[in-house]
């Protein structure tokens, strides 16, 4: 009797997997629909960036030709750094990257360290980029740079060119130190 009843387990699990896989692909559709018809009414600065009013941080949406949207808020002292960060993302190709990770956490959706891995990932992917622009641009922007994340991060402007902060202090981001200096 107890090896009938794990008989009949084992045949409904492959049910239960694609019902529960079945509806998260689902909810990732719908996702990119939702989020694609919030962003087709937008600014267009340039064939490849638009600014949105529906977005509170600064995105790349797309697949075959990713665009980078842009909330309408943003300072334009935080505009060079910003573009610089998601046109990293656009030559790194993180937006594939992060979309066949969230597959692969759809077809493993029962295993809780893919889910980890996969908000993990998707913080190393933003610090890699970050570390990837201050590289680019030099030292000498990472002052200017660690700003605006800062801005960002917080959801509000701040409207002085440089936060005065005790020798020492720090931003820390995912075990990295990026200094007001």
């Amino acid at each position: 009797s107890i090896g009938l009843f794990w008989i009949g387990i084992k045949a409904i699990l492959p049910y239960v997997w694609g019902v529960i896989g079945m509806t998260l692909f689902g909810h990732f559709i719908w996702s990119y629909i939702t989020i694609k018809r919030r962003l087709a009414v937008c600014e267009n600065d340039d064939d490849n960036i638009c600014y949105a009013q529906d977005i509170a941080t600064p995105m790349v949406f797309g697949v075959i030709k990713p665009r980078i949207y842009l909330p309408v808020e943003l300072k334009e002292s935080d505009l060079f750094y910003v573009l610089s960060h998601e046109k990293m993302h656009i030559k790194r190709g993180d937006y594939i990257l992060k979309i066949v990770a969230y597959i692969v956490c759809i077809l493993h959706w029962f295993n809780p360290l893919v889910w980890v891995a996969f908000h993990f990932a998707s913080k190393d992917m933003e610090m890699s980029c970050d570390e990837a622009v201050i590289r680019k641009l030099g030292e000498a922007f990472r002052a200017d740079y660690s700003q605006t994340l800062l801005n960002l991060a917080t959801g509000h402007r701040l409207h002085s060119a440089r936060m005065t902060l005790p020798d020492g202090c720090a931003i820390w981001q995912s075990g990295k130190n990026l200094p007001f200096g």
